[in-house]
Parts: C-alpha cells; sequence; structure tokens
C-alpha cells in the first residue's frame, strides 16, 4: 500500500512539474496581450483625443457661421449694427444660462443622492437593541 501511494505521489509529482512550463507560457502570452492592448489604447486615446479637438474647432466654426448668418439677417431687417450685436449677444447669454443650468442638474446626479441620503440615515439613526420581531 505505502507503494501504490508512492507511485501515486510520484505521478502528481510529475503531472505538477509537467503542468509548470505550460502555466508560465500562458502567463508570457497573458502579459505579452496585456501589454499589445496597452500599447493600442494609448494610440486610441491619442486619436480620439485629436479628433475631439478637431471635433470642437469645427463646431465653433460652425457656430461663429450661425452668428454671422443671423447677424446679416438682422442687417438686413434694417436693424442698426449694435441692435444687432446685442441680439446675438442675448442670444448667446440665453444659450449659456441653459446650459449651465443643464450641468447644475446633472452635476448633482454625480453626488449619488439617495446613497448619501441613506447613509445619513444610517449614521444619524440611534443603536436600538434589537426586537422580538427582527
Amino acid at each position: 500500500m505505502t507503494d501504490e501511494k508512492k507511485s501515486a505521489l510520484g505521478k502528481t509529482i510529475i503531472k505538477i512539474a509537467m503542468a509548470v512550463p505550460a502555466i508560465c507560457r500562458i502567463a508570457n502570452r497573458f502579459c505579452t496581450l496585456v501589454e499589445w492592448e496597452a500599447r493600442l489604447s494609448r494610440r486610441s486615446i491619442t486619436a480620439i483625443i485629436f479628433l475631439t479637438f478637431m471635433a470642437a474647432s469645427l463646431l465653433t466654426a460652425t457656430w461663429l457661421c450661425v452668428l454671422t448668418i443671423l447677424f446679416v439677417y438682422f442687417i438686413s431687417l434694417q436693424m442698426s449694427l449694435y441692435v444687432s450685436l446685442f441680439l446675438i449677444l442675448l442670444f448667446n447669454s440665453l444659450l449659456l444660462v441653459i446650459i449651465l443650468l443643464l450641468i447644475e442638474k446633472f452635476k448633482a446626479d454625480l453626488l449619488f443622492p439617495e446613497t448619501l441620503r441613506l447613509f445619513r440615515c444610517l449614521t444619524h439613526k440611534k443603536l436600538q437593541p434589537p426586537t422580538e420581531n427582527e
């Protein structure tokens, strides 16, 4: 019986010894894959940042064209230069206020309001001994 245990132990050790190189190869391939994907993601992030700046500059140019068209339209209605510029300024200011209000609304959701409310309830609640129903 001890010979069978020794041979089983020997076989187990041999199997483990044979599995170690395979595990090392798998770990090496995994590390190589992670490194390759990190390089790929770095290139992708760089491209996204560049394309975001391009999109922002094109959006700015488009907005300036819209404002110019609006200015020319006001001038064609026989409005003075100053009144046309003032109306455009009011229009931009109104849009800015709307955007700032929307940002403020969405910023409130970033603070996890329900989680904070629950946390406050838990921290302000006095510890009471459990009742018989619990």
